[in-house]
C-alpha cells in the first residue's frame, strides 16, 4: 500500500511545471485585482513562479527534453503509471500555448487590418 501511495505522489510531480506555467500566465495577472487569490498560491509556488518568470525558455525546454529522454528513450521511471503522468504533463504544457497563440493571432489580425 505504501509503494502505491508513493507512486501516486511521485506522479503528481509531472504536473508541477505545467501548473507553474498556468499560474505565471494567468494567476499573477489577476492577483492585484483579486487579492484573495493569494489563498490558493502557496509560498513555494510563488518561489517557483519567480524562478520560472526569470528563465521560462530554459525551464520549458529542459522539462520537455528531460521528460522525453527519461520516459521515452530510457523508460525511466520504471512504473508506467508515473511515466504516463509525466508525458501527460508535457501535453498540458504544450496545450497551454494554444490560448496564447490564439490571442497572438487575433492581435496580429488587428495589426494587419490597421496597416491596410
Amino acid at each position: 500500500i505504501i509503494s502505491n501511495i508513493l507512486e501516486r505522489i511521485i506522479a503528481l510531480f509531472g504536473y508541477f511545471v505545467p501548473l507553474v506555467v498556468i499560474y505565471s500566465s494567468y494567476v499573477i495577472t489577476l492577483l492585484p485585482t483579486y487579492p484573495y487569490l493569494h489563498l490558493i498560491v502557496p509560498n513555494f509556488m510563488q518561489v517557483a513562479i519567480n524562478i520560472y518568470m526569470r528563465y521560462p525558455m530554459y525551464i520549458n525546454f529542459g522539462y520537455f527534453f528531460g521528460i522525453v529522454f527519461l520516459c521515452l528513450q530510457f523508460k525511466l521511471p520504471r512504473p508506467r503509471f508515473i511515466r504516463f503522468h509525466m508525458v501527460r504533463g508535457i501535453m498540458l504544457l504544450a496545450f497551454q500555448g494554444v490560448p496564447d497563440l490564439i490571442f497572438q493571432l487575433l492581435n496580429l489580425d488587428v495589426q494587419f487590418q490597421t496597416e491596410i
